[in-house]
């Protein structure tokens, strides 16, 4: 199988191009799909949470989320494990952490948080062994009581105008070679964003195929409890939130 595997700065050059490119409108059920996950967010944040509560997004990227956190009022710091990603944060008067979630994250230099964030399906872009890393990590991040929230897709199960969207919007973003083609890409936490030629096997982490799945997962984290868990409109994906114990 053929790989092209982004570095650290061409990553953070993928996520500098995101932004320009969903805020340029040319996308727009791509930046619907968004904007239905980041309301879930906030809707939960103002539900749960005070102003004046500690919010973490793990994996922030370039803080799109961060910024829309901040516009509704809330203050959000990000943890990423890009340096580029993390400084161009820190340069956009966001407080920024260089740590990798998949690894021991130095809860007692962070501090405790009301909330945790994961976004745009980072957290099932995992395999299932990365990802039970990431919820441990958010867990010893929250304060009693606090929240986790995060979003799972199924990739290959979104509608078809949503996947055509989607592959033309990632070829856009990351400009591969011309021998290949966006079948499969995981996130930049464990080896940067990978595209396989035509002839590779297409691979999904997400290997859940309904809600029971989804929440037979939740259950075995043993961790948390959910507290909320909506279907979002653009196929099988959900909004989560969970609560821990």
């Amino acid at each position: 199988m053929t790989e092209y595997i982004l570095n650290d700065k061409k990553v953070f050059e993928v996520f500098f191009r995101t932004e320009q490119v969903l805020q340029s409108g040319q996308f727009s059920a791509m930046s619907k799909f968004e904007t239905e996950e980041i309301k879930f967010w906030i809707k939960s944040f103002n539900r749960y949470l005070t102003k004046k509560d500690k919010i973490i997004e793990m994996g922030c990227g370039s803080g799109r989320v961060l910024k829309a956190l901040r516009s509704a009022g809330f203050s959000a710091i990000g943890l990423d494990n890009n340096k580029y990603l993390v400084n161009y944060c820190k340069n956009r008067g966001f407080d920024a952490f260089y740590s990798d979630a998949a690894k021991r994250v130095p809860t007692k230099q962070i501090g405790k948080f009301k909330a945790v964030g994961i976004a745009f399906n980072t957290l099932f872009n995992f395999p299932k062994n990365i990802r039970r890393k990431w919820v441990n990590n958010a867990y010893d991040l929250l304060a009693p009581g606090g929240i986790l929230v995060f979003s799972a897709y199924r990739n290959s199960r979104f509608s078809s105008a949503l996947i055509k969207e989607r592959v033309k919007f990632y070829s856009t973003v990351i400009r591969p070679p011309k021998n290949f083609s966006i079948d499969f890409f995981d996130n930049h936490s464990i080896g940067g964003i990978r595209m396989v030629n035509p002839k590779g096997k297409t691979e999904w982490f997400s290997e859940w195929n309904n809600k029971n799945d989804l929440i037979n997962e939740f259950h075995s984290w043993k961790k948390f409890k959910i507290i909320g868990m909506e279907k979002m409109k653009c196929g099988i994906a959900f909004n989560v939130l969970l609560q821990k114990c």
